[in-house]
This record gives structure tokens, sequence and C-alpha cells, in this order.
């Protein structure tokens, strides 16, 4: 037994067929063009949804960030705020940390070679 959304599906595909033996191949060259318009509208949505996905993980980062700040910042000692920064660094660039790392404690312009301090954890 056919749904009712099923039995409309079934005259519109109806419609459809009476429509394309009307107007031939134009009606074909139509459909061939909507589908075209239909991938690209999908894409682009597709495209959408990972830019906002994107920009949800950015907001995350920064603010996890942030929060150490907030709770760490203001401890006093100098190994301890190098920890800061270090932890920060790590959530901002989280899986890209070591190539970061090395690309801070080594200047590619100038050949100059920098330390990188992880610094001690409060």
């Amino acid at each position: 037994m056919l749904s009712e959304e099923e039995k409309k599906a079934i005259e519109d595909l109806k419609d459809f067929k009476s429509i394309s033996i009307l107007y031939g191949n134009t009606f074909i060259m139509f459909l061939e063009q909507l589908k075209k318009y239909q991938e690209a509208t999908d894409t682009a949505l597709n495209l959408i949804t990972k830019l906002q996905k994107e920009n949800e993980e950015k907001d995350n980062q920064i603010e996890e960030a942030l929060d150490l700040i907030f709770e760490f910042g203001g401890i006093d000692g100098a190994h301890h705020k190098a920890w800061v920064i270090d932890q920060i660094v790590r959530k901002l660039t989280k899986d890209k940390y070591d190539e970061w790392v090395k690309n801070y404690v080594y200047d590619k312009e100038t050949g100059d070679t920098y330390s990188w301090d992880k610094g001690i954890a409060p």
C-alpha cells in the first residue's frame, strides 16, 4: 500500500513525463540544468556548513585560550607565565603546535635561532 506522499510522487513523475513528451528536448535540457543547479546549491550549502563548523572551532579555541589566561595569567613567576603562553599556543595551533614551535625556534629569513620555553605548570 502506497502512502499519500508516494502516490503524489508517482503523479508528479507522470506529469513530468507528459511535459517532456509535449516539450521534448527543451524540457529534458531544462531538467539537466536544474540538476546542475541543485548540485551547485548542495555544494554551496556544504561549504557554508563547513565554514560554520570551522568558525565554531576557532571560537572554542579562543575561548579556551582566554580561560587559561583568566585562570593562570596572574600567577607570579616567569616560568609560570611561560607555561601559560605555551598552553595558549597549544590551544590555538592544535595539531600544528610542533610546526609552529619549529618555525618560532628557527627564523628562515635571518637564520637566527631562538629557544622555546614550555615553562612550569603553576
